[in-house]
Parts: structure tokens; C-alpha cells; sequence
């Protein structure tokens, strides 16, 4: 069983190395997202 808990945290650690915090409502997002899921804010200047 630790095998699984390690694997676990290593992917726990992935993809919390992976989000950020969307600077209009705070809530979790991926870091690459260009839009957030939780407001609908665009991140990035569309083009």
C-alpha cells in the first residue's frame, strides 16, 4: 500500500505544480488555461 500512496502524492504534487488561482474570482485553474472555468474571465488577450 505505500507504492500507492506515494504514487498518489506524486501525482497530487503534479498537478498542484500545475494551477494557478484565477486573479478575478481566486478560485483553482490549470496554469495554461486561457479562460477560466469557474467566471468565464478570459487570462490572455484574445486575438
Amino acid at each position: 500500500m505505500e507504492n500507492n500512496d506515494e504514487a498518489r502524492n506524486s501525482e497530487t504534487a503534479d498537478i498542484t505544480e500545475k494551477t494557478k488561482n484565477c486573479p478575478y474570482c481566486g478560485e483553482g485553474i490549470l496554469a495554461k488555461a486561457k479562460k477560466c472555468k469557474h467566471c468565464g474571465e478570459w487570462l490572455e488577450k484574445r486575438t
